[in-house]
């Protein structure tokens, strides 16, 4: 799968059976579809022209879900749906389907924010290891260091020179199964660095159900 970058913004390319080029936007992920016999230079300078629109729809999206934590009274958690409670008594846990997310007194919305994601992170921190460790064996290949970062149009990256992987913290949100499927996407990259036919022949190799695994986190 190729990709083009703009200025910070990663646009993959979908060749399909289609007419005409389509771009796709959310806040995580941009895509284009590109009729079969299109070439790249000429996806390239309709993806150039079409940039600041691109930007544009991602503020716009971001701004439409990002509704008030407390006025959604849920979140979700491993691909769960956890009442949200905020307290300010105790320390932050999550008791069956109810998390109780300590702030002070007069939190505002920034604060709750910032709790919630340090209790993802958390969460996340506490599963890393293991799953960094069990693919590794299955793919044959050790990162030298595995962090987290909150990304905004990746689900993970992969730094070939540092051997280092690095997972989206929204992951945590998602199905366990997803964030096995980044970790196996970003670890096969450690063999084969680009998204060429041989990297996608290992993926399938390593984790078969990867098509619908990514089709969720789309």
């Amino acid at each position: 799968m190729k990709t083009i970058e703009l200025n910070g913004v990663t646009i993959e390319l979908v060749k399909k059976r289609v007419k005409r080029l389509t771009l796709h936007v959310t806040p995580e992920r941009v895509w284009m579809s590109v009729p079969e016999r299109m070439s790249y230079d000429e996806a390239v300078r309709f993806a150039a022209q079409k940039r600041d629109w691109i930007v544009s729809q991602r503020a716009q999206i971001a701004m439409r879900t990002q509704q008030s934590l407390c006025e959604r009274g849920s979140i979700r958690v491993w691909g769960e749906s956890v009442r949200l409670v905020l307290t300010t008594d105790g320390q932050t846990a999550r008791m069956g389907d109810t998390l109780k997310l300590r702030v002070s007194p007069k939190a505002g919305e920034d604060e709750v924010r910032r709790a919630l994601d340090a209790w993802y992170r958390a969460q996340l921190t506490a599963v890393l290891p293991d799953v960094r460790t069990r693919w590794e064996r299955v793919v044959g290949a050790h990162a030298a260091d595995c962090r987290i970062r909150d990304m905004k149009t990746r689900w993970g990256t992969c730094s070939l020179r540092l051997r280092r992987v690095w997972i989206n913290l929204r992951l945590v949100q998602y199905p366990p199964a997803c964030l096995d499927y980044v970790m196996v996407h970003e670890l096969t990259h450690l063999l084969v660095p680009d998204h060429s036919a041989a990297f996608w022949t290992l993926v399938e190799r390593f984790y078969p159900d990867w098509r619908t695994v990514r089709a969720a986190l789309r």
